[in-house]
């Protein structure tokens, strides 16, 4: 059994923001020398600096798979460029980003997004008919638009949880903020897919909340033998110190979804038991694609925190599988309209994860666009994460197919 720790604190680079939506762009360097034509501009919209809502790590490594591509040759010998913008998880900012990404800087597509904004950017993206492709899926139309292409499936990936789960654990808690009441939904689900009766309890608080001992108390007072997080990391974490705070020692369960090594290393030093089901194969030695992007991350983001959530690896994915099917041969028309075809032509092999088929809906009625909702379950061993298999399963649906 493998143990890999993800930390990719090794330097310092600098991401410079654009003051207008906060949006950054590529900026140029050697690893787009030889390289002409216009630039095949990639979109990106987040919440990087946001008040409750943050993802720091996405510009950089959006810039590493944007020096990446471009240091291998780029698509056809174009440069690409991969525009970000932080939304600051705010309705009008995310209109402005929408516009921007659409109108002004005509991207082919849009990747790697994640947050609570994203049905403002999704309503523009199909006016335009320009696909959203790898993104990690948090608001219904993201799981349910035609347009929208994720390569993971966020919330609906808690069904796996009754993979992992004790079977003694036979009441639980889901501790989320009060948007996150279908995850206990989707809880349930895969349980009940598997034959089990384990009770859910929802414990939810206001999105603005900073104390989470109130959670950790009632957690505690409900005789819950396991909590599910569906947080972001900072949150996962307060919620973990609050924990150990009432004294409440319980099975950490959560996705890689927004959770990296800190959220590791919190678990280390709270001496908690904890299981991520992760999305990707995190294993640089048993995939390709995965040592790939850790090659990327340490040679032009050396800064960055976070390589494990499936946020930061759906913005370097989506980039790379593109380039990769034009320079092969897979896309011909390198437009929207394009790479729509492609996504829709049958499975595509991520390399690091089940393979996507969008040509049939995913195994959750509701949300048809899941079609990866499979997962490898990793334990945390040490501060590292450690996969117990190298099969993708998922309760809804068994087995992921052969890639």
């Amino acid at each position: 059994m493998r143990r890999v720790r993800l930390s990719m604190a090794m330097g310092v680079t600098l991401v410079t923001l654009v003051a207008l939506a906060g949006c950054s762009s590529g900026d140029s360097d050697d690893t787009s020398a030889g390289l002409t034509g216009e630039p095949v501009r990639i979109g990106v919209m987040a919440p990087i600096a946001g008040a409750t809502l943050a993802f720091p790590d996405i510009p950089k490594i959006a810039k590493a798979a944007e020096h990446g591509i471009n240091s291998r040759g780029g698509v056809k010998g174009r440069p690409i460029q991969i525009v970000v913008c932080d939304d600051k998880d705010e309705a009008g900012t995310a209109a402005q980003c929408a516009n921007k990404l659409v109108n002004e800087d005509k991207v082919l597509f849009v990747t790697g997004t994640i947050g609570r904004q994203q049905a403002t950017l999704l309503s523009a993206l199909e006016a335009a008919k320009i696909p959203l492709f790898c993104n990690t899926p948090v608001v219904t139309q993201e799981l349910t638009s035609q347009w929208s292409f994720p390569c993971g499936s966020a919330r609906v990936a808690f069904s796996n949880v009754a993979l992992v789960l004790d079977p003694a654990a036979d009441r639980i808690g889901m501790a989320g903020f009060s948007t996150s009441a279908v995850t206990g939904d989707y809880i349930r689900a895969g349980l009940h897919a598997l034959g089990r009766t384990t009770q859910v309890d929802n414990v939810l608080t206001d999105t603005t909340t900073t104390d989470w001992v109130p959670v950790a108390t009632q957690l505690k007072a409900n005789g819950d033998k396991a909590v599910v997080t569906a947080l972001q990391e900072s949150a996962a974490i307060q919620l973990m110190q609050a924990m150990k705070q009432v004294g409440l020692n319980i099975p950490v369960v959560s996705t890689t979804g927004t959770l990296g090594q800190q959220f590791l290393d919190q678990v280390q030093s709270n001496g908690l038991k904890a299981t991520l089901l992760a999305t990707y194969q995190l294993d640089g030695s048993k995939s390709a694609r995965r040592q790939q992007m850790i090659d990327d991350a340490a040679k032009y983001a050396s800064d960055i925190d976070d390589t494990i959530s499936e946020s930061t690896i759906a913005t370097w994915l989506g980039p790379n599988l593109f380039a990769e099917a034009v320079n092969n041969g897979t896309i011909t028309d390198i437009s929207s309209a394009g790479i729509v075809k492609w996504l829709n032509s049958g499975p595509i092999d991520t390399g690091m994860s089940a393979p996507l088929d969008f040509t049939k809906p995913g195994p959750s009625p509701k949300e048809p666009r899941a079609v990866n909702v499979y997962a490898l379950p990793c334990p945390v061993v040490d501060g590292e994460l450690s996969a117990t298999t190298d099969t993708f399963e998922s309760a809804l649906a068994g087995p992921a197919p052969k890639r």
